[in-house]
């Protein structure tokens, strides 16, 4: 459970500050700041999606006596409809990863539930804010409904570097500068409203990532 609400956590810091991104793209002023653009894209349903905005933030955990450090990494890519987040879609992919698999991370990633996180596998979570009113809330997370112990995709690492962060201009320590793989998925809705949940298929799922599109701000 540790490790679920660290992940939650990253997640929705990281899709803060990358919707807050995406919003100044479209803005004069500090839009123009941002620094080196990352790129998500994928098929949902069959039907291509692109990122206005992608990039990846990794968070070491405390090292407490006689355990490893872990290492928390999200990817997070928005997509701004007419400038609101109302109509905003995006979507995060998550490791957690041991100190060695951070320091040679190119493999595959089996997806799982969010509720069965651990070291070696990812998550996946997809929100689209237009459907927060609909059944299911527009909210699709990886989890076979019919048996959470059930991998639903993968996640493939296949070049990386390590590096010092940067966000708003600021050193975050130790981290990703840069990550780029590919991932597939089914996703599920899941707020309790769904008898039986709806399905997406992710599909021909690609990322190119950086840790200082941010950058630009506050120097």
């Amino acid at each position: 459970m540790r490790n679920l609400h660290k992940i939650v956590g990253v997640f929705l810091l990281g899709v803060a500050l990358t919707f807050n991104a995406a919003c100044s793209k479209d803005d004069d002023g500090p839009g123009d700041q941002l620094g080196k653009a990352g790129t998500l894209s994928m098929n949902i349903d069959g039907k291509p999606w692109q990122a206005e905005v992608a990039t990846i933030m990794t968070l070491g955990d405390t090292v407490d006596e006689g355990e490893e450090k872990s290492y928390y990494i999200t990817i997070n890519g928005v997509k701004v409809i007419n400038g609101s987040d109302e109509e905003s879609e995006s979507i995060s992919l998550s490791l957690l990863l041991t100190d060695a698999g951070f320091n040679n991370p190119k493999r595959s990633y089996p997806i799982a539930s969010m509720s069965e996180a651990d070291y070696g596998y990812g998550v996946i979570m997809y929100n689209n804010e237009a459907e927060n009113d609909t059944e299911g809330g527009g909210t699709y997370v990886s989890i076979n409904p019919e048996d959470t112990d059930l991998s639903v995709g993968n996640l493939t690492v296949k070049d990386y570097e390590i590096g010092n962060q940067s966000f708003f201009g600021q050193l975050l320590g130790k981290g990703y500068t840069k990550l780029s793989g590919t991932f597939e998925a089914e996703l599920y809705s899941y707020d309790g409203t769904d008898n039986p949940p709806k399905k997406i298929a992710i599909t021909e799922g690609k990322f190119n990532v950086n840790s200082d599109l941010l950058s630009g701000f506050g120097g």
